[in-house]
């Protein structure tokens, strides 16, 4: 059952004046934007930039003490086969979780390093695909403009995360769509294959509420992302 007052993706104005007031912050962005390969995804009052499918950094608002808290995944420095050597003075600089944006944009390439060591050992070839698919699926070159990665429903564990999700421009019509990546048959029909997440997603959608909250979402995510200068093109029947 839908739970009520769900929150959805999206930034708040406070956010966008943080962002205003930072010149710091600006340039980080505006790297990370301008940097192919990495990926800017929309969180509820946070963002996280994804590098070869994994999230690589967390970028969060504390609205209350008007501050930003970076965070870097502590699971690629787990590295069984790789030295650490090389990466021994980055991993002590990010003990000190300094809350300058431009220490982060200095490091960038290094967290980079430390990420391709661990893909190395653990190869992820299906994240790999779905942030390439994620930038190359923009209104700027067809019809279809990805809105967001690895979506999660508040309260509804049991869905998972929905790879992708995207939005299809027919004539004056925006249609939602619901992508699940997955690589070889066997993916059909195991316990989190392609049938098994269909169910689930079209149970959501069924529920009273579901597929509302799926289009404020959609257009919450949206709208930041437009005013991030992610998505150019504005929301339907915005203003």
């Amino acid at each position: 059952m839908m739970k009520k007052n769900m929150d959805c993706r999206g930034l708040g104005p406070d956010c966008f004046d943080m962002i205003r007031k930072d010149e710091g912050l600006q340039a980080l962005l505006d790297h990370i934007k301008g940097d192919c390969t990495c990926c800017l995804e929309v969180r509820c009052n946070y963002l996280s930039c994804y590098y070869r499918g994994g999230s690589m950094l967390k970028l969060e608002f504390n609205l209350c003490q008007k501050n930003l808290t970076f965070t870097f995944d502590p699971q690629y420095l787990d590295l069984k086969k790789t030295s650490k050597e090389p990466f021994a003075q980055l991993e002590a600089w990010l003990k000190i979780k300094s809350k300058d944006p431009r220490q982060w944009l200095d490091r960038l390439e290094a967290l980079k390093g430390i990420m391709d060591a661990w893909f190395e050992e653990h190869p992820k070839a299906e994240r790999s695909v779905q942030q390439k698919l994620a930038k190359s699926n923009t209104f700027s070159c067809g019809s279809c403009q990805t809105m967001d990665m690895e979506l999660a429903i508040p309260g509804h564990r049991e869905l998972g995360r929905m790879d992708l999700i995207a939005v299809y421009r027919k004539g004056e019509r925006y249609i939602p769509l619901i992508v699940e990546l997955k690589h070889g048959t066997k993916a059909f029909s195991n316990k989190s294959g392609l049938q098994a997440h269909y169910n689930k997603t079209t149970k959501f959608l069924r529920e009273p509420g579901g597929e509302a909250y799926l289009v404020k979402t959609i257009r919450s995510i949206w709208d930041s992302k437009l005013r991030l200068g992610l998505i150019q093109e504005p929301v339907p029947g915005a203003g």
